[in-house]
């Protein structure tokens, strides 16, 4: 199994065992539609990741539980 970290300071979430695999977006047509592993690409702006936390009382920039929001 991979394990993946999110790059506060870049927004990419990168494989821990080769940081230059991100997750990126596949697009048809201008609609996103799906989730992929791609080679990092600083100018691909899909492959830039946002996280939010769903309750703004346990906000953690740099820890984010996953499985309280499945």
């Amino acid at each position: 199994m991979q394990k993946f970290r999110w790059e506060a300071s870049g927004g990419f979430i990168s494989c821990i065992d080769d940081p230059n695999l991100v997750f990126g977006v596949k697009e048809i047509e201008g609609k996103v539609v799906e989730v992929i592993l791609k080679r990092r690409n600083p100018d691909d702006i899909f492959q830039r990741w946002v996280l939010l936390p769903c309750d703004e009382n346990e906000h953690n920039e740099y820890q984010i539980d996953f499985k309280k929001s499945l």
